[in-house]
């Protein structure tokens, strides 16, 4: 609107939820969804759209995909296709979820290879942009009392478990191992347990979670990037058996997990 005032610009917020009712919501809001995009000359996406993948290449608006444009610490799109708890690749050809954008953004040129994997898209189709802004979000976060007594805190820091996904580690538990050793040691303790709608990386909810922390602590979640740029403290537990089993569902090789 600041370039052009005429520019009519919509939101499509309904997602698909976890529940009955989140998904009858998103069925009902299906026909307002495809009109917007029918109507639409470009369409910015943050993550999968089924309804964009059910149009004819012809007719859609040209898209952007910033789905993971800050980073990626797990693999994703077709790079995750296969693994369990991801969609199968033959899947992904058949509904055509995560191919045909027209730009695909990522924030870094050591990324290009892994988006380019991830979205089957042409490394030319892929822009690299500077790191996105947070600030908002973080101007709310801890800061420590001035009358701190030397040598210590006046409060308990704060320590914030952000698990991608329970439902793919069944058995690790490793959310109350983590919430027992915060309450031997003296440190507060809260939890986002899933990554959802409200939840996700990306989103203001969790943006302020980790604004209140002072370390955060995940398996996969690309809540690390958000979290670096908050300057806080950040640690990986395992969700795998073995580092081997780590490489391979992450992009980091194992030179940098070991080193």
């Amino acid at each position: 609107k600041e370039i052009d005032p005429k520019l009519k610009f919509s939101v499509l917020t309904v997602k698909a939820g976890p529940n009955f009712v989140d998904a009858l919501k998103f069925l009902c809001s299906v026909p307002w969804q495809a009109v917007l995009i029918a109507r639409s000359k470009v369409l910015v996406l943050d993550g999968q759209s089924p309804i964009l993948a059910a149009f004819p290449k012809v007719r859609r608006p040209w898209s952007v995909q910033i789905w993971h444009g800050s980073g990626s610490f797990k693999k994703f799109g077709y790079d995750a296709s296969n693994f369990s708890g991801g969609r199968s690749s033959e899947l992904l050809d058949l509904m055509n979820f995560q191919s045909g954008y027209d730009l695909v953004i990522c924030s870094s040129k050591n990324a290009l290879q892994h988006f380019s994997s991830a979205f089957r898209v042409a490394e030319d189709r892929i822009e690299v942009f500077p790191l996105p802004h947070f600030d908002d979000f973080f101007e709310a976060g801890p800061e420590l009392e001035s009358d701190a007594p030397p040598g210590g805190l006046s409060r308990k820091l704060k320590i914030l478990w952000v698990p991608t996904n329970v439902k793919l580690f069944p058995g690790k538990d490793q959310g109350s191992r983590l919430a027992d050793f915060a309450s031997q040691h003296g440190f507060a303790f809260s939890e986002v347990a899933r990554i959802t709608s409200r939840s996700h990386p990306g989103s203001a909810y969790l943006f302020k979670k980790v604004a209140s922390a002072d370390i955060v602590v995940t398996d996969q979640s690309s809540i690390i990037f958000e979290a670096a740029y908050a300057k806080k403290n950040v640690f990986i537990l395992n969700p795998f058996n073995s580092i081997d089993d780590l490489v391979e569902h992450s992009y980091l090789n194992r030179l940098e997990l070991e080193g």
